[in-house]
Protein backbone atom coordinates (compact mmCIF):
# COMPACT_ATOMS: atom_id res chain seq x y z
CA UNK A 1 0.00 0.00 0.00
CA UNK A 2 1.32 3.46 -0.90
CA UNK A 3 -0.08 6.74 0.39
CA UNK A 4 0.47 9.67 -1.95
CA UNK A 5 3.14 12.21 -1.06
CA UNK A 6 1.85 15.31 0.72
CA UNK A 7 3.49 18.36 -0.88
CA UNK A 8 1.03 20.87 0.58
CA UNK A 9 -0.34 19.46 3.85
CA UNK A 10 -4.10 20.04 4.04
CA UNK A 11 -4.91 22.55 6.76
CA UNK A 12 -8.37 23.45 8.06
CA UNK A 13 -7.17 25.86 10.74
CA UNK A 14 -4.10 27.95 11.57
CA UNK A 15 -3.96 29.40 15.08
CA UNK A 16 -1.40 32.13 15.76
CA UNK A 17 -0.49 33.27 19.25
CA UNK A 18 -0.62 37.08 19.22
CA UNK A 19 2.82 37.18 20.83
CA UNK A 20 4.42 36.00 17.58
CA UNK A 21 1.92 37.28 15.01
CA UNK A 22 4.37 39.90 13.76
CA UNK A 23 7.35 37.55 13.39
CA UNK A 24 8.92 36.83 10.03
CA UNK A 25 7.88 33.20 10.13
CA UNK A 26 4.24 33.93 10.95
CA UNK A 27 4.05 36.57 8.26
CA UNK A 28 5.44 34.02 5.80
CA UNK A 29 2.67 31.60 6.74
CA UNK A 30 -0.10 34.16 6.34
CA UNK A 31 1.22 35.35 2.97
CA UNK A 32 1.76 31.85 1.60
CA UNK A 33 -1.70 30.71 2.65
CA UNK A 34 -3.08 33.41 0.36
CA UNK A 35 -0.87 32.37 -2.55
CA UNK A 36 -1.44 28.59 -2.52
CA UNK A 37 -4.87 27.58 -3.89
CA UNK A 38 -5.28 24.54 -1.64
CA UNK A 39 -5.42 26.87 1.36
CA UNK A 40 -8.15 29.19 0.08
CA UNK A 41 -10.59 27.90 2.72
CA UNK A 42 -8.09 27.58 5.57
CA UNK A 43 -9.22 29.58 8.58
CA UNK A 44 -6.63 31.78 10.31
CA UNK A 45 -7.24 32.93 13.86
CA UNK A 46 -5.05 34.98 16.20
CA UNK A 47 -5.43 33.81 19.79
CA UNK A 48 -4.49 35.61 23.00
CA UNK A 49 -2.45 32.83 24.57
CA UNK A 50 -1.73 29.41 23.09
CA UNK A 51 -1.53 27.73 26.50
CA UNK A 52 -5.01 28.92 27.41
CA UNK A 53 -6.24 27.79 24.00
CA UNK A 54 -4.73 24.33 24.46
CA UNK A 55 -6.26 24.09 27.91
CA UNK A 56 -9.68 25.05 26.61
CA UNK A 57 -9.71 22.34 23.95
CA UNK A 58 -7.77 19.67 25.83
CA UNK A 59 -10.83 17.62 26.80
CA UNK A 60 -11.78 16.88 23.21
CA UNK A 61 -8.72 17.93 21.21
CA UNK A 62 -8.43 14.47 19.65
CA UNK A 63 -11.94 14.84 18.26
CA UNK A 64 -11.78 18.48 17.15
CA UNK A 65 -8.26 18.77 15.79
CA UNK A 66 -5.68 16.65 14.06
CA UNK A 67 -2.77 17.16 11.68
CA UNK A 68 -4.96 19.51 9.67
CA UNK A 69 -4.42 22.14 12.36
CA UNK A 70 -1.29 24.30 12.61
CA UNK A 71 -0.40 26.20 15.78
CA UNK A 72 2.23 28.96 15.70
CA UNK A 73 3.36 29.69 19.24
CA UNK A 74 6.14 31.45 21.19
CA UNK A 75 8.69 28.93 22.47
CA UNK A 76 9.89 29.96 25.93
CA UNK A 77 12.43 27.20 26.52
CA UNK A 78 15.75 26.48 24.87
CA UNK A 79 15.79 25.84 21.14
CA UNK A 80 19.28 24.32 20.94
CA UNK A 81 20.43 21.39 23.03
CA UNK A 82 22.63 18.33 22.87
CA UNK A 83 21.18 15.39 20.95
CA UNK A 84 19.40 13.24 23.57
CA UNK A 85 21.06 9.87 23.19
CA UNK A 86 19.71 6.85 25.03
CA UNK A 87 21.45 5.40 28.07
CA UNK A 88 24.40 3.10 27.31
CA UNK A 89 24.80 4.17 23.68
CA UNK A 90 27.72 5.94 21.99
CA UNK A 91 26.97 9.57 21.14
CA UNK A 92 28.79 12.35 19.36
CA UNK A 93 28.72 16.09 20.05
CA UNK A 94 25.73 16.78 17.85
CA UNK A 95 23.24 19.50 18.72
CA UNK A 96 19.63 19.77 17.68
CA UNK A 97 17.32 22.71 17.07
CA UNK A 98 13.77 22.09 18.24
CA UNK A 99 11.36 24.41 16.48
CA UNK A 100 8.14 22.40 16.46
CA UNK A 101 6.31 19.16 17.06
CA UNK A 102 4.59 16.68 14.70
CA UNK A 103 4.69 16.54 10.92
CA UNK A 104 2.12 15.85 8.18
CA UNK A 105 3.62 12.46 7.34
CA UNK A 106 2.53 9.17 8.90
CA UNK A 107 5.45 6.77 9.29
CA UNK A 108 4.47 3.63 11.16
CA UNK A 109 7.66 3.67 13.21
CA UNK A 110 7.50 7.31 14.31
CA UNK A 111 8.08 7.60 18.06
CA UNK A 112 5.95 10.74 18.21
CA UNK A 113 2.93 8.43 18.34
CA UNK A 114 3.83 7.75 21.97
CA UNK A 115 5.58 11.05 22.72
CA UNK A 116 3.46 13.87 21.32
CA UNK A 117 0.51 14.77 23.52
CA UNK A 118 -1.26 17.18 21.16
CA UNK A 119 -2.32 15.95 17.66
CA UNK A 120 -1.70 19.27 15.91
CA UNK A 121 1.23 20.59 13.90
CA UNK A 122 3.15 23.12 15.99
CA UNK A 123 5.89 25.51 14.91
CA UNK A 124 7.64 28.08 17.08
CA UNK A 125 6.95 31.49 15.61
CA UNK A 126 9.67 33.37 17.48
CA UNK A 127 12.40 32.36 15.06
CA UNK A 128 14.34 35.54 15.80
CA UNK A 129 14.96 34.26 19.34
CA UNK A 130 16.03 30.89 17.94
CA UNK A 131 18.67 32.54 15.75
CA UNK A 132 19.91 34.72 18.61
CA UNK A 133 20.35 31.65 20.83
CA UNK A 134 22.33 29.79 18.16
CA UNK A 135 24.57 32.79 17.57
CA UNK A 136 25.21 33.22 21.28
CA UNK A 137 26.00 29.56 21.95
CA UNK A 138 28.21 29.00 18.92
CA UNK A 139 30.04 32.22 19.77
CA UNK A 140 30.91 30.96 23.24
CA UNK A 141 33.18 28.23 21.83
CA UNK A 142 34.64 29.47 18.57
CA UNK A 143 37.47 26.94 18.54
CA UNK A 144 35.24 24.01 17.60
CA UNK A 145 33.08 23.31 14.57
CA UNK A 146 29.47 22.85 15.64
CA UNK A 147 27.18 20.31 13.98
CA UNK A 148 23.59 21.37 14.50
CA UNK A 149 20.58 19.59 13.04
CA UNK A 150 16.84 19.93 12.79
CA UNK A 151 14.22 17.24 12.50
CA UNK A 152 14.12 15.67 15.96
CA UNK A 153 10.41 16.26 16.63
CA UNK A 154 9.27 17.20 13.14
CA UNK A 155 10.42 17.01 9.53
CA UNK A 156 12.78 19.87 8.67
CA UNK A 157 11.19 20.84 5.35
CA UNK A 158 7.67 19.38 5.27
CA UNK A 159 6.13 22.84 5.91
CA UNK A 160 8.73 24.83 3.98
CA UNK A 161 6.13 25.97 1.43
CA UNK A 162 4.37 27.79 4.26
CA UNK A 163 6.96 28.79 6.83
CA UNK A 164 10.11 29.39 4.78
CA UNK A 165 12.02 28.36 7.90
CA UNK A 166 14.55 26.30 5.96
CA UNK A 167 15.48 29.36 3.92
CA UNK A 168 15.76 31.47 7.08
CA UNK A 169 18.08 28.92 8.68
CA UNK A 170 20.28 28.45 5.62
CA UNK A 171 20.74 32.20 5.22
CA UNK A 172 21.57 32.55 8.91
CA UNK A 173 24.07 29.68 9.03
CA UNK A 174 25.88 31.13 6.04
CA UNK A 175 27.05 33.87 8.44
CA UNK A 176 28.49 31.39 10.99
CA UNK A 177 32.08 30.39 10.21
CA UNK A 178 32.20 27.62 12.83
CA UNK A 179 28.94 25.72 12.34
CA UNK A 180 27.26 23.31 9.93
CA UNK A 181 23.47 23.02 9.72
CA UNK A 182 21.89 19.68 8.83
CA UNK A 183 18.32 19.73 7.53
CA UNK A 184 16.89 16.20 7.87
CA UNK A 185 13.85 15.44 5.76
CA UNK A 186 11.73 12.92 3.89
CA UNK A 187 10.26 15.71 1.78
CA UNK A 188 11.44 17.25 -1.48
CA UNK A 189 10.51 20.85 -0.68
CA UNK A 190 13.92 22.28 -1.59
CA UNK A 191 13.05 24.94 -4.20
CA UNK A 192 13.34 27.83 -1.72
CA UNK A 193 16.91 26.75 -0.91
CA UNK A 194 18.35 26.44 -4.40
CA UNK A 195 19.26 30.06 -5.08
CA UNK A 196 20.75 30.86 -1.68
CA UNK A 197 24.37 31.79 -0.96
CA UNK A 198 24.73 29.09 1.69
CA UNK A 199 28.55 29.20 1.65
CA UNK A 200 28.72 25.45 2.13
CA UNK A 201 27.49 25.70 5.71
CA UNK A 202 24.34 23.59 5.23
CA UNK A 203 24.05 19.85 4.62
CA UNK A 204 20.69 18.55 3.38
CA UNK A 205 19.97 15.00 4.49
CA UNK A 206 17.45 12.34 3.56
CA UNK A 207 16.30 9.21 5.32
CA UNK A 208 16.59 6.19 3.02
CA UNK A 209 14.84 2.85 2.95
CA UNK A 210 14.06 0.40 0.13
CA UNK A 211 10.95 1.05 -1.95
CA UNK A 212 9.17 -1.77 -0.15
CA UNK A 213 9.53 -0.01 3.22
CA UNK A 214 8.76 3.44 1.81
CA UNK A 215 5.55 2.16 0.26
CA UNK A 216 4.43 0.04 3.19
CA UNK A 217 5.22 2.15 6.25
CA UNK A 218 6.22 5.71 5.26
CA UNK A 219 2.79 7.05 4.40
CA UNK A 220 2.62 10.46 2.68
CA UNK A 221 6.42 10.78 2.43
CA UNK A 222 8.15 11.42 -0.88
CA UNK A 223 9.13 8.43 -2.99
CA UNK A 224 12.69 7.18 -3.18
CA UNK A 225 12.89 8.44 -6.78
CA UNK A 226 11.93 11.95 -5.73
CA UNK A 227 14.38 11.98 -2.81
CA UNK A 228 17.28 11.17 -5.13
CA UNK A 229 16.06 13.75 -7.63
CA UNK A 230 15.96 16.41 -4.90
CA UNK A 231 19.43 15.40 -3.71
CA UNK A 232 20.82 15.90 -7.21
CA UNK A 233 19.19 19.34 -7.40
CA UNK A 234 20.71 20.58 -4.16
CA UNK A 235 24.11 19.23 -5.17
CA UNK A 236 23.85 21.26 -8.37
CA UNK A 237 23.16 24.25 -6.11
CA UNK A 238 26.43 23.62 -4.28
CA UNK A 239 25.16 21.85 -1.17
CA UNK A 240 26.64 18.73 0.32
CA UNK A 241 24.21 15.97 1.25
CA UNK A 242 23.93 13.23 3.84
CA UNK A 243 21.90 10.05 4.09
CA UNK A 244 20.47 8.12 7.00
CA UNK A 245 19.73 4.40 6.68
CA UNK A 246 17.63 4.68 9.79
CA UNK A 247 15.59 2.80 10.74
CA UNK A 248 16.81 -0.34 8.98
CA UNK A 249 14.28 -3.19 9.09
CA UNK A 250 14.78 -6.93 9.25
CA UNK A 251 12.50 -8.87 6.88
CA UNK A 252 12.76 -11.72 4.39
CA UNK A 253 14.49 -9.85 1.55
CA UNK A 254 16.26 -7.18 3.57
CA UNK A 255 19.76 -8.05 2.34
CA UNK A 256 18.94 -7.89 -1.35
CA UNK A 257 16.80 -4.77 -0.93
CA UNK A 258 19.36 -2.79 1.07
CA UNK A 259 22.22 -3.90 -1.17
CA UNK A 260 20.31 -2.58 -4.18
CA UNK A 261 19.62 0.65 -2.32
CA UNK A 262 23.30 1.20 -1.51
CA UNK A 263 24.24 0.51 -5.13
CA UNK A 264 21.62 2.97 -6.33
CA UNK A 265 22.80 5.63 -3.90
CA UNK A 266 26.38 5.57 -5.14
CA UNK A 267 25.36 5.16 -8.78
CA UNK A 268 23.23 8.32 -8.61
CA UNK A 269 25.03 10.47 -6.03
CA UNK A 270 28.83 11.00 -6.33
CA UNK A 271 30.38 10.22 -2.96
CA UNK A 272 32.44 13.42 -3.08
CA UNK A 273 29.22 15.27 -2.32
CA UNK A 274 28.17 13.03 0.61
CA UNK A 275 29.26 14.41 3.99
CA UNK A 276 28.19 11.42 6.08
CA UNK A 277 26.00 8.31 6.21
CA UNK A 278 24.41 6.88 9.34
CA UNK A 279 23.07 3.43 10.14
CA UNK A 280 20.44 2.64 12.76
CA UNK A 281 18.20 -0.38 13.13
CA UNK A 282 14.51 -0.16 14.00
CA UNK A 283 13.79 0.36 17.70
CA UNK A 284 10.72 1.56 19.51
CA UNK A 285 9.49 2.60 22.95
CA UNK A 286 6.90 0.65 24.95
CA UNK A 287 3.40 1.56 23.87
CA UNK A 288 4.10 2.14 20.19
CA UNK A 289 3.20 -1.41 19.17
CA UNK A 290 -0.23 -1.17 20.76
CA UNK A 291 -0.99 2.24 19.24
CA UNK A 292 0.29 1.17 15.84
CA UNK A 293 -1.83 -1.99 15.73
CA UNK A 294 -4.95 -0.03 16.65
CA UNK A 295 -4.40 2.15 13.60
CA UNK A 296 -2.88 -0.47 11.29
CA UNK A 297 -3.83 -4.01 12.40
CA UNK A 298 -1.90 -5.48 9.48
CA UNK A 299 1.42 -3.83 10.43
CA UNK A 300 4.48 -6.07 10.35
CA UNK A 301 7.40 -4.04 11.71
CA UNK A 302 6.83 -4.94 15.40
CA UNK A 303 6.27 -8.65 14.73
CA UNK A 304 9.96 -9.53 14.46
CA UNK A 305 11.69 -11.05 17.48
CA UNK A 306 12.80 -8.12 19.64
CA UNK A 307 13.84 -7.61 23.25
CA UNK A 308 13.54 -4.74 25.72
CA UNK A 309 17.06 -3.29 25.86
CA UNK A 310 18.67 -1.45 28.81
CA UNK A 311 17.63 1.89 27.27
CA UNK A 312 13.96 0.80 27.62
CA UNK A 313 13.51 0.41 23.87
CA UNK A 314 12.58 -2.72 22.00
CA UNK A 315 15.42 -3.71 19.67
CA UNK A 316 16.54 -6.59 17.51
CA UNK A 317 18.92 -8.80 19.47
CA UNK A 318 22.52 -7.61 19.48
CA UNK A 319 24.01 -10.32 17.20
CA UNK A 320 21.36 -9.62 14.56
CA UNK A 321 21.89 -5.85 14.74
CA UNK A 322 25.63 -6.35 14.34
CA UNK A 323 25.05 -8.64 11.36
CA UNK A 324 22.84 -6.05 9.67
CA UNK A 325 25.29 -3.20 10.33
CA UNK A 326 28.24 -5.26 9.14
CA UNK A 327 26.47 -6.17 5.92
CA UNK A 328 25.47 -2.58 5.17
CA UNK A 329 28.77 -1.01 6.18
CA UNK A 330 30.72 -3.45 4.01
CA UNK A 331 28.55 -2.59 1.01
CA UNK A 332 28.94 1.16 1.62
CA UNK A 333 32.70 1.06 2.22
CA UNK A 334 33.17 -0.97 -0.95
CA UNK A 335 31.96 2.05 -2.86
CA UNK A 336 33.85 4.63 -0.79
CA UNK A 337 36.37 3.37 1.78
CA UNK A 338 36.77 6.91 3.13
CA UNK A 339 33.08 7.57 3.78
CA UNK A 340 32.18 9.03 7.18
CA UNK A 341 29.96 6.18 8.36
CA UNK A 342 28.58 5.92 11.88
CA UNK A 343 26.04 4.01 13.95
CA UNK A 344 23.20 5.97 15.51
CA UNK A 345 22.08 5.13 19.06
CA UNK A 346 24.25 2.02 19.37
CA UNK A 347 26.35 0.49 22.13
CA UNK A 348 30.13 0.23 22.30
CA UNK A 349 29.79 -3.55 22.10
CA UNK A 350 27.97 -3.25 18.79
CA UNK A 351 30.57 -0.82 17.43
CA UNK A 352 33.24 -3.34 18.41
CA UNK A 353 31.41 -6.17 16.64
CA UNK A 354 30.92 -4.17 13.45
CA UNK A 355 34.12 -2.15 13.10
CA UNK A 356 36.46 -3.91 15.56
CA UNK A 357 37.12 -0.58 17.27
CA UNK A 358 37.45 -0.04 21.00
CA UNK A 359 38.11 3.68 21.26
CA UNK A 360 34.69 4.82 20.17
CA UNK A 361 33.39 7.95 21.86
CA UNK A 362 32.54 11.63 21.31
CA UNK A 363 36.13 12.73 20.65
CA UNK A 364 36.76 9.94 18.14
CA UNK A 365 33.55 10.65 16.27
CA UNK A 366 34.03 14.42 16.30
CA UNK A 367 37.52 14.02 14.84
CA UNK A 368 36.14 11.78 12.10
CA UNK A 369 33.36 14.23 11.23
CA UNK A 370 35.85 17.10 11.10
CA UNK A 371 38.30 15.19 8.89
CA UNK A 372 35.51 14.45 6.42
CA UNK A 373 34.38 18.09 6.43
CA UNK A 374 37.90 19.36 5.73
CA UNK A 375 38.48 16.68 3.08
CA UNK A 376 35.37 17.66 1.10
CA UNK A 377 36.02 21.36 1.65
Amino acid sequence: MSFEYVSHPPLDHVFIDKGVSGSRLCQNVVENLRKIPIYKNTKVEVIDDYRSWLSSVQHDIHKRFDKKTLLLYPEKGQFMHHCPGSDSVVCCRYFVLDFGMNCPYDCHYCYLQTYAKVPVLTVAGNVEELLAEVKRKTGELEGIHWRIGTGEYTDSLSLENLTGLGKILVEFFSTLPNATLELKTKSVEIDSLLGLNHKGNTVIAWSLNPDYIVNEVEYHCSSLDRRFEAARKVIEAGYQVAFHFDPVFYYDTWQADYKALVERLFDEIPSKHIRWISLGTFRYSPGLKEKLRLRHPEEFITRAEMILAPDNKFRYMAPLRAKMYKYLSDEILKRDPGMMLYLCMETRATWKRVFNQNLIGPSYLDDAFEKRRLLLK
